[in-house]
């Protein structure tokens, strides 16, 4: 009974395999998350034009219908006002104003379509969050899961989402995700060769350069996906580093213990705990796992990797709590304004 429990305790070993993607495949998890969203926001279809939207739509200038498409609307603030006025609000959002337009050419001012837009764009935002943790946070699905079913129905989201003039923010946020994604992408497709540092790839570059433009253009945060990209970039500039160093030492130390071909000798006598090792295939083996000098393994960061991504990943729990979704604000000159 021993042997048959241990032999079949041998087999057991795909069982972590079967755990990897936590039982639910990623068609699963984007429907699941589409649905919490939709569930969660879908009474807000019912709305009208209230509070900023009348201003920002119904009242703009550059809006309301039967008004020409001009290029004022790139040189209006959100408001339809000129932003050298001296009452201009200086929110210079004209995507956002564009997606305004786009939406009474198509559907004409039946709030409906307004809001329909809103809650689709929040449906995105949380697949491309869960995509995004998935492949640069985490790495792990069900992480990335829980982390965007939190996002989606987490109550802060409320006046972005059910506001109408709150699309700036949830077009912000989503043009911020797919810029930051196409910059990772540029940093890890070049990382994989055996050059270090590795080239950028330019067309992900340009590619995270417009879509940063158009997420400053939607919302002025938005010009903080650079910053991020930044700090991204310097955290794997280090962590791959770390991982080419570590192939350069496999690389060089190919021979088995117990091996007779000669190999060079160590920088520094084979001794542990200040005493000659007993066993030669001991001191050969243990010879092989530090061939390169000890500054070689280190990033040249001023921190560790780890706590540099722990604060990157705070950073961004901040910016979406501080940035993307802001306190109402209050009435100023007779109009409700963000």
């Amino acid at each position: 009974m021993v042997v048959t429990s241990s032999a079949r305790g041998g087999g057991g070993d795909r069982a972590p395999s079967r755990r990897r993607g936590c039982g639910l495949s990623a068609p699963g998890a984007a429907a699941l998350l589409a649905g919490a969203s939709c569930l969660c926001y879908g009474r807000s279809l019912q709305g009208e034009f209230v509070h900023d939207d009348v201003w920002a739509i119904v009242n703009n200038p550059d809006v309301r219908p039967g008004a020409p498409l001009r290029w004022g609307i790139f040189s209006n603030d959100f408001w339809g006002k000129g932003m050298a006025e001296n009452t201009s609000h200086k929110s210079y959002r004209p995507l956002c104003v564009l997606t305004f337009k786009l939406n009474i050419f198509l559907t004409g001012m039946n709030p409906f379509y307004f809001h329909a837009v809103n809650v689709i764009l929040h449906c995105l935002v949380t697949l491309v969050l869960m995509y995004t943790c998935d492949k640069t946070v985490f790495k792990n699905r069900g992480l990335a899961f829980i982390t965007a079913l939190l996002f989606a129905v987490h109550p802060v989201h409320t006046e972005a989402v059910a506001g109408i003039v709150g699309r700036a923010d949830v077009l912000a946020c989503l043009l911020f995700l797919l810029a930051f994604l196409s910059y990772s992408r540029s940093v890890d497709q070049c990382c994989v060769g055996e050059c270090f540092p590795p080239r950028a790839s330019p067309f992900f570059l340009l590619l995270s350069l417009f879509l940063g433009t158009c997420a400053m253009l939607v919302k002025e945060t938005g010009i903080t996906v650079f910053g991020v990209c930044l700090v991204y970039d310097l955290f794997s500039l280090s962590h791959n580093h770390d991982k080419s160093s570590n192939g350069v030492v496999r690389q060089r130390s190919p021979q088995r213990p117990g091996s007779s071909l000669p190999t060079a000798p160590p920088a520094h006598p084979l001794r542990e705990n200040g005493k000659q090792q007993r066993f030669p295939h001991k001191g050969a083996w243990g010879g092989c796992r530090t061939p390169l000098p000890p500054e070689r393994k280190s990033s040249g960061f001023p921190v560790s990797p780890r706590a540099v991504w722990s604060l990157m990943r705070y950073w961004a729990v901040l910016l979406d709590l501080a940035c993307f979704h802001p306190p109402a604000s209050p009435v100023a000159g007779g109009t409700l304004e963000k």
